[in-house]
């Protein structure tokens, strides 16, 4: 008896994220950045840990803001 070789339609593998999750995390991702880089313009820091301090303050703000949904 000969045993058929397997086609990709046969194997039901994991696909990963659906593509439209993942689209709307990018789009996540890119609003993120455009928020914290918003609260950084037209600011000139003296170090590191003043910028540092001043993008933990605009994740804290961002946290805090109500979303729709």
């Amino acid at each position: 008896m000969r045993t058929r070789g397997l086609h990709k339609r046969d194997v039901n593998a994991a696909a990963g994220p659906r593509p439209i999750a993942n689209s709307k995390m990018d789009a996540a991702g890119h609003a993120v950045q455009r928020w914290t880089l918003a609260g950084l313009r037209n600011r000139r820091f003296c170090s590191l840990a003043e910028a540092t301090a001043t993008i933990l303050m605009l994740g804290e703000q961002l946290n805090m803001r109500a979303t729709r949904g």
